[in-house]
């Protein structure tokens, strides 16, 4: 314990203070309005009357969720109002400021200790008469004061990461089930339109419709429990026993390459069984065995599409938990090229794109997982005195701590931007580098560098672009005194400017990129010769080749400079076609044709 620092009880800082309230004139607090964790409040502070009891609170309170899974949902109220009486109003005392408690109960050691207390089997309930016994560490006042300043601005910077994460996490989808959607409502020649009885060999069925007894070991037995991800779980199965097997095979007996939709729980998902193996399925999964007409990786891919799940949607039956009949799903209706070959090159470009989904899935949650052991970490640290040890803040290293998703926050664009600058300066070119030419060089390291930058581009007047992305990375190095865009006035560009710190932080960047120096200076190198323009049209070119490659549109010099010039912004018209076709050669010659791994650039209509 720090010297200083007392522990006490936790009842000697503060006390329950459960006040019955009547009436129907203040708002009312219920447990779902509470977010867990971050103490978040959802809902309206309107007047309201409930019929239950409920418990009077005022803004010096701290509320506390005592019903599980709520322990961790904490809120420090803005306004006098009433609560659910599964909510605690609990008052501190002179010496204990109110946030400092907040986060002492918001910390994972506390809340599992908290869970222990908890009595009841069907609704557990936390023993506060328990929770008040705990040991609590009570620093100075004025040292409550710092530490909460410091957890106040290290967890705005989490939560925008966390935000960011997320938004990214919902963006990889999305992209992927754009691209799935408009391959299966193409309709173009050579296309056919089958319900699924149609292309499949015998007859759409299910497993077993008896409830099985299982077994400690035996015949592999699956339900829709283990197909929830788009892929079979092989790990947590049941097993049968040899009368039960023998008597489920004479109904049914999978073979690899069928593919196992799932009826009820999370309806409209499908897993093609990868394994050459035997075994057995519950009613819960339907069993479809595709014809020689289509490729089973194309079925799964259009299953599992939003274009199907539209039409499970509509025929799903049930009012508790929701379910798909036989018969709707052999009526749903599939769209495919006839060409065994054209179905083949798809399914290769729509694996791809899931490859890269799932990469970038992949960072996302290391991401937030790394967020929130950090949070932890730092609220460890809070509550044994070492964010403030020797009266020094003890700066926390969240850029370490999270190194292997670096490249999607602000400062790694930040530190991109500035070894762009010092490459161009280098040759002299340090002129050319203004706001223009740097959004540019972004969207190349990630669509040509491969460097996962966490843009979502656009199509805009000056090329493919993310304003808010890089304007995040703008705000952290002004904020931080690297560098800033400044205008030139009159609409005639921005320059890069160095600030106070800029050698300082230079330093650093090495360090930073170095794992992707390689990829950076391919990128670099290429534009540094080059205007903005030519560098925007370059982007440009680029990104509207790949979407045409992702579209799986034949691709020829007149399709490039249509979708790149026609098809983008209606200021690419006033630019002559000669200086698109050089932007094409350039990308052959330096043998940088897309393949459509780089993201897609949307149209305008993905800012609303």
């Amino acid at each position: 314990m720090r010297e200083g620092w007392r522990t006490v009880k936790l009842e000697d800082v503060c006390y329950l203070d459960k006040q019955s309230f009547t009436g129907s004139d203040l708002p009312y607090i219920g447990m779902e309005n509470i977010e867990g964790g971050t103490g978040c409040f959802h809902g309206s502070l309107e007047s309201r009357d409930v019929k239950s009891n409920t418990f009077h609170f005022k803004p010096t309170h701290l509320l506390y969720g005592r019903l599980r899974p709520y322990l961790n949902k904490v809120l420090l109220p803005e306004v006098e109002g009433h609560c659910s009486t599964e909510i605690f109003p609990i008052q501190t005392k002179a010496g204990l400021q109110k946030k400092f408690l907040f986060y002492w109960l918001t910390s994972t050691l506390i809340v599992d200790k908290i869970n222990k207390t908890c009595t009841g089997a069907r609704m557990p309930r936390a023993n506060f008469k328990e929770v008040l016994k705990f040991n609590f560490p009570l620093p100075p006042l004025e040292e409550q004061k710092r530490i909460v300043a410091i957890l106040d601005e290290a967890f705005e910077g989490i939560e925008k990461a966390v935000a960011n994460a997320e938004k990214n996490l919902v963006n990889a989808r999305q992209l992927f089930e754009s691209y799935l959607n408009s391959i299966f409502t193409k309709k173009g020649e050579g296309w056919r339109k089958n319900m699924l009885s149609e292309i499949c060999v015998g007859k759409i069925t299910d497993g077993t419709h008896q409830t099985p007894k299982y077994f400690n070991e035996g015949h592999i037995f699956l339900s829709s429990k283990n197909v929830t991800s788009g892929l079979i779980d092989w790990e947590n199965v049941k097993y049968l026993d040899d009368r039960q097997h023998m008597e489920m095979q004479k109904r049914l007996s999978p073979q690899i390459n069928d593919i196992l939709l799932a009826k009820n729980g999370t309806t409209g998902v499908a897993a093609i069984v990868d394994k050459d193996i035997i075994f057995d399925i519950y009613v819960s999964l339907a069993l479809l065995r595709p014809s020689e007409k289509i490729i089973p990786r194309f079925l799964w891919h259009f299953i599992n599409s939003p274009v199907a799940k539209k039409q499970f949607n509509k025929r799903l039956k049930g009012i508790g938990v929701p379910n798909l009949h036989l018969k709707e799903i052999r009526e749903v209706v599939i769209s495919y090229p006839e060409k065994l070959a054209e179905q083949e090159a798809m399914v290769t470009d729509l694996d791809k794109l899931l490859e890269y989904r799932n990469r970038l899935e992949e960072i996302c949650q290391k991401k937030l997982t790394a967020l929130a052991e950090l949070k932890q970490s730092i609220l460890q640290k809070a509550f044994s005195g070492e964010l403030t040890l020797n009266n020094k803040v003890v700066a926390f290293p969240a850029s370490q701590s999270v190194k292997e998703t670096e490249s999607l926050s602000p400062e790694f664009t930040a530190n991109i931007l500035a070894f762009a600058y010092h490459r161009h300066a280098s040759k002299k070119r340090n002129k050319t580098f203004g706001r223009v030419k740097a959004q540019k060089t972004l969207h190349l390291v990630e669509s040509v560098g491969g460097v996962e930058l966490g843009r979502n581009p656009i199509k805009d007047a000056a090329g493919p672009n993310d304003f808010q992305h890089m304007l995040r990375a703008e705000d952290w190095a002004k904020a931080n005194q690297f560098f800033e865009f400044v205008s030139r006035g009159e609409d005639k560009g921005y320059d890069f400017e160095k600030l106070a710190r800029y050698d300082e932080l230079m330093a650093g960047v090495f360090a930073t990129i170095k794992s992707y120096q390689d990829k950076l200076e391919r990128v670099i190198d290429l534009v540094i010769p080059k205007n903005s323009r030519e560098t925007e049209l370059l982007a440009t070119v680029y990104a509207a080749w790949n979407n045409l490659v992702l579209d799986g549109c034949e691709i020829t010099d007149e399709a490039i400079i249509r979708e790149a010039r026609e098809n983008w912004h209606s200021e690419k018209m006033k630019i002559p076609v000669a200086e698109f076709q050089k932007a094409i050669r350039i990308i052959r010659n330096k043998g940088l044709v897309p393949d459509g791994k780089a993201k897609r650039v949307g149209g305008q209509e993905s800012l609303f």
